[in-house]
């Protein structure tokens, strides 16, 4: 796991848009970024409070038929 994740790596590790990633973010519901580049929001893997909040926001393995 890359240490530096943004909206796209976060998103990907949820099963969800990106867009829905960044409305979190705009509305209080996930921790805040550990700073922030041109391209965006980045936040630290290694941070616990955001691999709590990852842990609890990430789908379930969908099972192949």
């Amino acid at each position: 796991m890359n240490r530096y994740w943004g909206t796209a790596e976060i998103a990907k590790a949820c099963g969800v848009r990106q867009s829905a990633v960044s409305n979190w973010l705009a509305r209080g519901q996930m921790p805040k970024p550990a700073f922030r580049l041109a391209m965006g929001p980045v936040w630290d893997t290694e941070n616990k409070r955001f691999r709590v909040w990852l842990q609890a926001k990430r789908r379930p393995m969908k099972r192949a038929a």
